[in-house]
């Protein structure tokens, strides 16, 4: 059987050095954390390393219009949403969000006309993943799979608060293979408000309604655009990103976007881009939106 000695001391051996090369620029790429090719709004079966952590901030804009109560004109929407993800063990991690938003809100003339203004922390969710299941056929590809569980904690203001602790829980995979990847996720938000009257975080809405239990359904597809395939002289890779991002509500509101992105994954940050276009959308209880346009930044640390 003929084997290829991949130790320093083969240093005869340009085909050795040449694997050696690619094999440690594939360490440095992707095994911090297997972070590669992990979505932008679909949550993914990976995670940071043991004792690693990712920091990551998400700027978005959101176009609100054609409100069910008839009040609304437009609304625009501005958030900050900063993540952090730790790695306890090899496969388990804690998981951190916290958004600050930021509504300009303009009220239709047949209901006083005018406008109005909200600012503040929204409900914050704190989870832990547990990864069950894992099977690495190479140094790229992968199949993952996690279970998500935690909390939707009571924010720092009221307009965009629920009051209440709502138990989360979900269930996350992915699988890599080549220069293309797959996600799939659902989580389900369980409402423990007693106190109907509070607003929505999901979007702009006029009245105060009833609450309701939540269930998102996500599946994303990644392509690795460039490189074909990885030498040792890669720094980074561009990927093009397609979502679907499904939301059902138990009041009867339900919604699907169409999220395509471009995102650029470098050994230790991450440029991703993107907008959400509804497909779908029925709506009582708050208003639809027009599109959303979202740029982000993720540190490994």
């Amino acid at each position: 059987m003929h084997t290829i000695n991949l130790m320093p001391d083969a240093g005869g051996n340009p085909l050795a050095l040449r694997w050696l090369a690619v094999a440690m620029t594939m360490a440095c790429l992707l095994t911090p954390a297997a972070m590669a090719q992990e979505p932008i709004f679909t949550d993914a079966a990976v995670q940071p390393g043991a004792g690693r952590m990712m920091l990551r901030e998400q700027f978005k804009y959101l176009s609100f219009s054609n409100d069910p109560s008839g009040n609304l004109d437009h609304a625009d929407e501005f958030s900050a949403t900063t993540i952090l993800n730790l790695g306890v063990t090899g496969n388990f991690a804690l998981s951190f969000r916290a958004p600050y938003v930021y509504r300009d809100i303009e009220i239709e003339s047949a209901a006083g006309g005018g406008s109005e203004t909200q600012a503040g922390i929204a409900d914050m969710v704190v989870l832990g993943k547990l990864r069950v299941f894992k099977r690495d056929t190479s140094p790229i590809d992968t199949v993952r799979v996690a279970l998500h569980f935690g909390a939707e904690l009571p924010g720092g203001d009221d307009d965009y608060s629920s009051h209440s602790i709502d138990p989360i829980a979900g269930l996350a995979y992915t699988a890599i293979r080549g220069r293309h990847g797959i996600n799939l996720s659902c989580m389900y938000r369980l409402d423990t408000s007693e106190d109907d009257d509070h607003s929505d975080i999901r979007g702009v809405r006029m009245d105060s309604l009833s609450a309701s239990d939540e269930i998102s359904a996500d599946a994303a597809y990644l392509f690795r655009l460039a490189p074909e395939s990885y030498t040792a002289d890669t720094h980074g890779a561009w990927y093009l990103v397609l979502e679907g991002n499904g939301l059902y509500e138990t009041s009867g509101d339900a919604e699907l976007l169409l999220s395509p992105g471009l995102m650029y994954e470098a050994r230790v940050w991450t440029l991703e881009l993107a907008v959400q276009l509804p497909v779908y959308q029925h709506l009582d209880d708050r208003a639809e939106m027009d599109f959303a346009v979202l740029v982000g930044l993720r540190f490994l640390f």
